[in-house]
């Protein structure tokens, strides 16, 4: 048994995928700072290098990185912060809708991943994951936390459009806040 089990602390797995620093990463950071540490561990599984990590490293148990890169289909043109609002730089219009098309390239990018997130959420323990993201930007999670029987609270942070495999993403979750 752990020291986090022997406290009574059930733990908490935050998923991110990272790459950038900001919107839901910012969140989490804000939140883990005023969390009550006394009723739950905190640990961070990060996919992809990003910038200022340690600043919220130093607010969990325990932080992890799976790849040493940001891979190129990761990599895209940052937003530019102009008088308090923020613009795309190469994106036209900017839309937070997840299309099908989008979620299918989600999906088939990130299943090599799968393996590597079911070792380290096997490993910790889990009595729950935390995706951080709105459900569709992170199906090897899901499917991780799924297979491993943790159940899985995912963040709604842009509008889904609805199709089978957002459907069925959904439906593994335990919670969507």
């Amino acid at each position: 048994m752990g020291a986090n089990e022997a406290l009574g602390r059930p733990r908490v797995l935050h998923v991110e995928v990272g790459g950038t620093y900001g919107g839901s990463l910012r969140a989490l950071e804000v939140y883990l700072k005023y969390a009550d540490n006394s009723r739950l561990s905190h640990d961070l599984l990060v996919y992809f290098p990003t910038p200022r990590l340690e600043t919220v490293a130093g607010l969990v148990d325990r932080c992890w990185r799976l790849r040493e890169r940001v891979p190129s289909w990761l990599a895209r043109p940052r937003l530019k912060a102009r008088g308090g609002r923020a613009e795309a730089a190469a994106f036209g219009k900017l839309s937070l809708t997840v299309d099908v098309k989008e979620l299918a390239t989600n999906v088939r990018r990130r299943l090599p991943l799968l393996p590597s997130v079911i070792r380290m959420m096997a490993r910790g323990r889990y009595q729950v994951v935390h995706v951080n993201n709105t459900f569709t930007y992170q199906p090897e999670a899901i499917l991780a936390a799924r297979l491993l029987r943790i159940p899985v609270v995912a963040h709604l942070r842009n509008p889904v459009r609805r199709s089978r495999l957002a459907q069925y993403l959904l439906s593994l979750t335990h919670k969507v806040v």
